[in-house]
């Protein structure tokens, strides 16, 4: 298949968009050899008056004869007014030697719907209707849209069937149950998981459901979930050592870890807010608002309980505050700094006075 001019890789899960750019890259390596590498992200096309896109054009002006093959990579963070500057940039620059690959989160099925265009100026249109144009433009220079949806189900084990054929081992089918519920469904989870099982397994090894359960139940085997757990519980110590294994540890990516981490740890903090004005002392209320926040299995529920019982509003506040900070640090590709604040969090379960540190 010949490689696109672009392609736009929207979802909400890092892992799908990661592996199809890694194909991507592979296929324009060998169509492209000489082309350079290029990464920018949201940043740096931010201004205060539009998006600063001369960097970008510059790469998309013919080089000549100094080599003008590209390989762009570009993190967007939203298809917002700067998104829609970007894409209709590449839509009117675009040239042959240049390959792009645009990372969106989920995009509205609506906007994959719309048929190609010719590019065309239009700045006094609504943005909504500049969103759906923009992207129209990138597939009327032969560019795709994709949405890649996280797997569920069926589809879920078939993925888990086929990273494991990847990684050179098995899994019976009440095994890649066990993992998919105890990873909740989580792609990086799993995917973290099944590498560190290559490592201990022979090539060609049929897991069980047992040997999982035993993977599981190793202290050293984190999921990157038990981090919320025992931040919730006041483990500190606990929380500092699944933070550090789960982010460092052997096919660890800081990206990915820290995607998990903020999103399982947002959904629990929100419920411990929201769960102090409500009245969970009926099983079934209980379960409800629990499941209304993604918070299913026992021990997450557990430590939620506890949290809504024992935590101080102070510090709950200041948990909420620092999340809020990593986030913002994590969009901004400023891993290290949002890895940082959450080692502060850890610590300040144990060491009130670690609050009053910014963690920089």
């Amino acid at each position: 298949m010949a490689l696109n001019p672009v392609y736009v890789l929207s979802s909400d899960d890092p892992l799908l968009k990661n592996d199809k750019a890694r194909e991507i890259v592979e296929q324009a390596r060998r169509e492209l050899p000489e082309a350079a590498f290029m990464l920018f992200t949201h940043s740096d096309f931010a201004s205060t008056r539009g998006a600063n896109l001369a960097a970008l054009e510059n790469e998309l002006i013919d080089q000549g004869l100094f080599g003008g093959d590209r390989l762009i990579k570009i993190y967007l963070k939203d298809l917002d007014a700067t998104a829609v500057e970007v894409l209709n940039l590449i839509a009117r620059r675009w040239r042959p030697g240049v390959c792009i690959i645009i990372d969106l989160p989920r995009l509205n099925s609506a906007f994959i719907k719309e048929k190609p265009l010719p590019f065309k100026e239009e700045p006094k249109l609504k943005l909504e209707t500049r969103k759906k144009h923009a992207l129209a433009f990138i597939k009327g220079i032969g560019g795709s849209v994709e949405i890649l949806y996280t797997p569920e189900g069926t589809e879920l084990l078939n993925f888990i069937a086929a990273r494991c054929q990847r990684y050179g081992f098995t899994l019976d089918r009440q095994a890649a149950n066990y993992l998919a519920m105890a990873c909740e469904g989580n792609l990086i989870s799993i995917d973290q998981s099944l590498q560190i099982m290559q490592m201990t397994q022979k090539q060609g090894t049929i897991i069980t459901v047992a040997e999982v359960d035993r993977f599981f139940s190793q202290d050293a085997r984190f999921t990157g979930f038990e981090f919320t757990e025992a931040l919730l519980n006041g483990e500190s110590l606990r929380a500092l050592n699944v933070l550090d294994a789960f982010c460092n540890g052997p096919g660890s990516s800081l990206s990915s870890a820290l995607a998990l981490l903020l999103g399982r740890l947002d959904g629990a903090l929100s419920a411990v807010r929201e769960g102090k004005g409500v009245n969970l002392s009926a099983p079934a209320e209980r379960t409800r608002f629990m499941l209304s926040h993604g918070i299913k299995t026992p021990r997450a529920q557990q430590a939620v309980l506890k949290a809504l019982n024992a935590m101080p509003v102070t510090l709950l506040n200041f948990l909420t505050l620092s999340l809020s900070k990593a986030a913002k640090d994590f969009s901004s590709f400023n891993h290290e700094h949002a890895y940082l604040t959450l080692q502060q969090m850890a610590v300040s379960m144990s060491n009130f006075q670690a609050m009053e540190l910014e963690g920089r």
